[in-house]
């Protein structure tokens, strides 16, 4: 997450209902060379302002740099599921800005690169979810879910930007135990019907129905994409 999220800020002073649900993106890196699949996590500082001690997956909010290069590396079939219902005029550009912020997010965060650079590394990328957080958040993002194969990582040594704490790999079975928000334990059990499914970050993956969440007149919704 950028360091314009983690300001702290007073809550009065803003008008959550009004908050407009800003771009941002996560990557789910999986390690399936052991007998179970485990994926990285990192628990968010008590101090920040959004989900303060939670378990989340590396990310943040696309930034305007994101924005910056080449439209082609995503697969195609990702780049038109995150074209779906999104907010504003669709384009390519938009597309690979959510990915590339995943990828930058996740070097920051946890010091891990993927690929040999952000535009390299898209091409290994799978689209898996969407969420929007409900009106009235003091924080309010359309996130876009990525999963990519921890195979991909080409720097190992963890050490990010001290947002995220306590960063490991843990099975499905040990991220359920954790304290994590709502929506990345209904994003954990997506992805593990993923992995129990035999799907991986190739083709199977990035053709899987797309899990959508958000809030409609009050009421929870799940849509799919």
């Amino acid at each position: 997450m950028s360091s314009a999220e983690n300001t702290t800020a007073n809550p009065s002073a803003v008008s959550n209902a009004a908050l407009v649900p800003r771009d941002a993106a996560t990557l789910i890196l999986i390690d399936r060379s052991g007998s179970k699949p485990r994926v990285l996590m990192g628990r968010r500082r008590d101090d920040l302002v959004f989900l303060p001690g939670k378990y989340v997956f590396p990310g943040g909010r696309v930034d305007q740099a994101d924005r910056i290069g080449p439209t082609d590396r995503l697969p195609a079939t990702v780049a038109s599921r995150l074209m779906m219902r999104m907010r504003g005029r669709p384009s390519l550009t938009r597309a690979h800005a959510l990915a590339r912020a995943a990828v930058r997010e996740t070097y920051e965060e946890t010091g891990l690169r993927v690929a040999g650079s952000i535009d390299e590394a898209l091409s290994g990328l799978a689209f898996v979810a969407r969420a929007v957080s409900p009106p009235g958040r003091i924080r309010r993002y359309d996130t876009r879910f990525f999963l990519a194969d921890a195979a991909l990582v080409t720097d190992h040594q963890m050490a990010g930007d001290g947002e995220l704490s306590k960063l490991d790999w843990f099975t499905f079975d040990e991220m359920r135990q954790l304290e994590l928000p709502g929506i990345t334990r209904l994003v954990v059990e997506d992805v593990a019907h993923l992995s129990h499914s035999g799907c991986s970050v190739d083709r199977p993956a990035r053709e899987a129905a797309i899990p959508y969440y958000f809030h409609r007149a009050g009421s929870f919704q799940r849509d799919l994409l």
